[in-house]
């Protein structure tokens, strides 16, 4: 794995740079998801002891975290034949 310029991402190939963004992050119900027309193939959602609590496909423009509890999350993002890790905390 490498690390990104950006501070709360992880990417497994050096010469992709993630081209996502989440936000707000600290989040309370929902996370908008800016793709920057890269496609998204899945989502997961990890929590800090790294169980995957869900799985999301295809079109994603947003995420209801309403039923996770307050604390940090990664959103593992598959994009094409990569990988990025981004850190999202829920009040």
């Amino acid at each position: 794995l490498v690390f990104s310029d950006c501070p709360s991402s992880l990417a497994t190939n050096k010469n992709f740079l993630p081209k996502f963004s989440f936000y707000p992050n600290p989040a309370k119900e929902i996370i908008f998801v800016e793709n920057n027309n890269q496609h998204i193939n899945q989502i997961e959602i990890i929590d800090i002891f790294g169980k995957k609590l869900k799985t999301l496909r295809n079109t994603i423009k947003e995420i209801n975290i309403s039923e996770l509890p307050n604390g940090v999350y990664f959103f593992k993002i598959f994009s094409g034949g990569n990988t990025t890790i981004q850190k999202i905390v829920k009040e």
